[in-house]
């Protein structure tokens, strides 16, 4: 189970670092945004019905780095992102 786990998280990094890359050089195109944006989303809302505080504020992290002109942050993502600060006692982010 921890090797499934462990091997998850390495590639969704992996994939996060290549495609924040290809975002800072503009070669993402707005509707691949918009559909990161929906699936770290999802992944949000599983992580607070999980009350797993620590990878919501991951998630959190992930999506602020996805902003775009024409694809901001909701505010629904910065309020589950507070909570989650919130929650484990780190009143400064």
């Amino acid at each position: 189970m921890l090797y499934v786990a462990i091997r998850y998280f390495a590639m969704n990094y992996a994939l996060f670092w290549i495609f924040s890359y290809s975002l800072a050089h503009g070669a993402v195109p707005l509707l691949e945004i918009k559909a990161e944006q929906r699936r770290i989303r999802s992944e949000m809302t599983q992580a607070l019905q999980a009350e797993r505080w620590t990878v919501l504020l991951k998630q959190y992290e992930s999506i602020s780095r996805l902003r775009h002109k024409k694809a901001p942050l909701v505010f629904e993502d910065h309020i589950l992102g507070a909570t989650a600060a919130s929650e484990l006692g780190d009143v400064t982010k």
